[in-house]
């Protein structure tokens, strides 16, 4: 029995070890304190990669992925392409290739495009450019 215990621990420990840090933004309106809200939303400078698709410039971007290798961004591009997603992809300063679903003028609608998508990617965040 102990040793099914120390099993579950470890693995518990390991998982939660693999889990990224978030970015905590305290809104606290005058009338009233209000709980901390965890929010994916990341500045970064960065530029398209590129791509077939007709990019609209936009504020915000939902990212699915991130890789330091290109082939695995096209990967995953080249996936969501086949379901009919226009996915592109955009290169920040440390290189990362970032995998874009989508992008919008507003926060409210990028927040619901990647709220929508946490089924399929529980990392998905917002970009934007610094």
């Amino acid at each position: 029995m102990k040793q099914i215990l120390y099993v579950v621990a470890a693995v518990l420990m390991l998982g939660l070890g693999a889990c990224k840090s978030k970015q905590t933004i305290t809104s606290v309106p005058v009338e009233t304190e209000v709980a901390p809200v965890e929010e994916e939303t990341r500045a970064e400078s960065f530029e398209l990669v590129e791509t077939d698709a007709e990019v609209v410039p936009t504020d915000y971007f939902v990212v699915v992925g991130s890789f330091k290798s290109i082939s695995n961004a096209k990967g995953l591009q080249a996936t969501l392409q086949q379901e009919g997603i226009q996915a592109i992809i955009a290169i920040n300063e440390q290189q990362m290739y970032r995998v874009i679903y989508a992008s919008f003028d507003n926060y409210e609608d990028a927040r619901v495009q990647r709220d929508a998508l946490r089924g399929r990617f529980a990392d998905a965040w917002i970009l934007v450019q610094k």
